[in-house]
């Protein structure tokens, strides 16, 4: 009985993956499914130079759709010439996943601080791009938060012990 049981759940995977399987396959081009993705997800070459990029690493990048690819990663993310002297691209082995944070200018005039992950994959270097500015902005206010609490506990110990001194002089 305890054979049966993962035998099922082994084919009731087999089948849930030949289900997604038609659904990719139905969706028209795999293009569709990036960019449904939530995350920006590019393709860089052994030259630094983008070659593929979803809607959202667009978005993230301040680009329309297809805008920089064929530019080098230094000029989209750096607004470098030259490769960045700490590029963790030459590097990259197997399954290393090196990560940087990038401040762009928005096009509200303020700023997105970005996440990239970077890992090798055959050729390429996978780049993930998540928008951090929300989740920096949240820190910085519960940050600033505690230091004013941390402030407000200060003064009035203060003022008790101011209080307390002039109880003990009368």
């Amino acid at each position: 009985m305890n054979f049966i049981l993962p035998f099922r759940i082994c084919q009731e995977t087999a089948g849930e993956r030949m289900k997604i399987a038609d659904i990719v396959q139905g969706a028209g081009s795999i293009e569709e499914l990036w960019d449904q993705i939530q995350a920006g997800v590019c393709l860089l070459d052994r030259n630094f130079t983008l070659v593929w990029m979803n809607r959202m690493a667009a978005e993230l990048l301040n680009l329309t759709d297809g805008e920089g690819v064929g530019t080098a990663c230094h000029r989209l993310l750096c607004r470098r010439s030259e490769v960045c002297e700490d590029c963790p691209v030459p590097s990259l082995t197997g399954s290393e996943v090196a990560t940087r944070s990038y401040t762009l200018e928005d096009t509200d005039g303020g700023q997105r601080l970005l996440r990239v992950r970077l890992r090798r994959w055959k050729e390429l270097v996978v780049w993930t791009i998540n928008d951090v500015t929300r989740e920096v902005t949240l820190l910085k206010k519960i940050d600033l938060s505690r230091k004013e609490a941390e402030a407000k506990g200060i003064l009035a110990e203060r003022r008790m012990q101011k209080s307390a001194e002039r109880t003990d002089s009368l």
